[in-house]
């Protein structure tokens, strides 16, 4: 994957590491990425291109808590 997504493949492996699905569509502007466990899914946005260098972390923390959510 090329470096200008590695947010979204920090969000997929975080989501992947705890069991849950991850699956994303670029549309435009945004990235919307889809989390599903258990029957349940949440809805990610993300920037196509994040300036913040610690975008991927805070994803990371987001797909967290969102799968703490769905559980």
């Amino acid at each position: 994957m090329s470096r200008r997504f590695s947010h979204v493949e920090a969000a997929r492996s975080e989501a992947e590491r705890l069991g849950a699905s991850f699956r994303w569509v670029h549309d435009g502007g945004k990235i919307t990425g889809y989390i599903e466990l258990n029957g349940k899914s949440r809805k990610l946005f993300m920037s196509v291109t994040p300036s913040d260098v610690r975008a991927a972390k805070n994803i990371q923390k987001n797909v967290r808590d969102y799968i703490k959510e769905m559980s």
